[in-house]
């Protein structure tokens, strides 16, 4: 199964009397069946108009901002070492 990658928006700050998109506050979620992995952060955006931006608008500015193809690297690697543990984290005499 190939791991899903999405890209949300959690909400957008703008100043009231200009109408620019100032923040652009995300998530990025990767999944592969039980496991997850993932990141939030925040952009500044140039050039986003509040009142005619869309949800879309505002994923492919923080694709753009954040080089997506390696975030999606990076979470894809964080679910292979939750799928395949290198190290142990757990009291030896509770697992005996």
């Amino acid at each position: 199964m190939p791991v899903e990658i999405t890209t949300s928006i959690s909400i957008v700050d703008s100043d009231i009397q200009t109408g620019a998109v100032e923040t652009i506050h995300y998530r990025v979620t990767a999944i592969d069946g039980e496991y997850s992995a993932g990141v939030y952060g925040a952009i500044s955006p140039e050039g986003l108009d509040y009142a005619t931006v869309t949800e879309q608008d505002c994923i492919d500015a923080v694709e753009a901002a954040i080089n997506i193809n390696q975030l999606r690297g990076q979470l894809t690697a964080q679910i292979q070492r939750k799928k395949i543990p290198e190290k142990r984290h757990d009291l030896p005499w509770q697992s005996r």
